[in-house]
């Protein structure tokens, strides 16, 4: 795959808005995405947390049957999902501490997998990734096309990966996003969570 200096650039742009200070409201959204997004279509989670949004999760009270009894909440296992979306929202201060904490990223991320449910080692990289973490591949299945996996351990996997972004000069963060943006053709607007 050729990559070139207008895809570095697009790439940086993008990974440096996730460097911006995120409001405590964001950073809520940004775990209820990761949440739906396994198994699920990118566009459908996004309307899925813009609807979220529209009806203020973060602040109402929700219940079970609100969340999936209303059409506009999709996602596949929706059931799973909403219970671990109402479980991060009762957890969500614990959680945010230790998201903004000084914490080893390694060791943060380890924590967000063990701690917040439907969350595993892909998905929490995707939760830092977004708060500007650049050392963790977010490792999909265009991901695992490039590299030619079918099978695999997702930290030995990642660790492969590391080095060959190492060798292309660039962050595991920076080469998972264009190899992202290429394989699956998408633009930044698309790059949002």
């Amino acid at each position: 795959m050729q990559i070139t200096n207008q895809d570095i650039f697009e790439i940086n742009r993008i990974l440096n808005n996730f460097k911006q200070k995120k409001s405590k409201e964001d950073i809520f959204y940004n775990v209820c995405f990761c949440i739906l997004i396994p198994q699920s279509k990118f566009k459908t989670v996004l309307k899925t947390v813009e609807w979220l949004k529209f009806f203020s999760f973060y602040t109402n009270d929700f219940t079970l049957e609100m969340l999936t009894d209303d059409a506009n909440f999709k996602a596949r296992f929706k059931q799973r999902k909403a219970i671990y979306l109402l479980q991060m929202k009762h957890n969500f201060d614990t959680i945010y501490n230790i998201l903004i904490s000084r914490m080893k990223p390694d060791d943060k991320r380890k924590w967000v997998k063990d701690n917040i449910k439907g969350l595993g080692w892909k998905t929490s990289s995707h939760l830092l990734r977004n708060l500007g973490y650049q050392n963790f591949a977010i490792l999909d299945t265009h991901i695992l096309k490039f590299m030619n996996k079918t099978k695999f351990d997702y930290l030995e996997t990642e660790q492969e990966f590391r080095k060959l972004a190492k060798a292309q000069n660039l962050t595991p963060a920076q080469f998972d996003g264009i190899i992202w943006m290429k394989q699956a053709k998408v633009n930044e607007q698309q790059f949002i969570f």
